[in-house]
Parts: structure tokens; C-alpha cells; sequence
């Protein structure tokens, strides 16, 4: 398991809550396969569960929360197209 320092974590936040430089950190091997309002709002979640203070991080249940929707979305649209394999987002 990789244990980020405090350091590192808030280098990250300012990746996570901004637009463009989310679309910089996706993993390469994603190919564009992912639509960019989603990422942006998975960045946006993962932004508040790395906040220093661990008040003002979310529960478990609550990200889970927030990330089902998106599943259920990426899922209806697989469903909708299953041949589609866009190399591009799909905003």
C-alpha cells in the first residue's frame, strides 16, 4: 500500500479541483474512454477525501454515495451503445 505524506496530498488537491489539470493526471491507458464530467466530479470527490483535516473529509458511505450515480451512468451508456469504443471523452 502506498502511504501519501500530508506534503504530497495537498500538491494533489490543486490537480483535483481544477478542470484542466484533471484531464492531465487521468491514467494514459484510459484512452479517452471516459466522459470529462464525470472525472471532473471523481476529482472533485477525491479532492474532499484528502483534506488534511480529517473532519472535513466525507464518510466511506457518503463517496459511495456520490460515486454510484456515475457507475449507473457509465453503465446505461455501455448498455445503450455496446459496439461504441470511442477513443474520445464522451461529454
Amino acid at each position: 500500500m502506498y502511504n501519501l505524506s500530508l506534503v504530497e496530498l495537498l500538491q494533489a488537491l490543486p490537480m483535483l479541483t481544477d478542470r484542466e489539470k484533471v484531464v492531465r493526471i487521468l491514467d494514459p491507458a484510459l484512452e479517452g474512454q471516459y466522459s470529462l464530467k464525470d472525472a471532473v466530479q471523481v476529482a472533485a470527490i477525491a479532492a474532499m477525501c484528502v483534506q488534511p483535516e480529517a473532519d472535513y473529509r466525507p464518510l466511506m458511505a457518503d463517496v459511495v454515495q456520490s460515486l454510484v450515480p456515475l457507475v449507473k451512468n457509465r453503465s446505461n451508456q455501455k448498455a445503450s451503445n455496446p459496439n461504441v469504443q470511442s477513443s474520445k471523452p464522451l461529454d
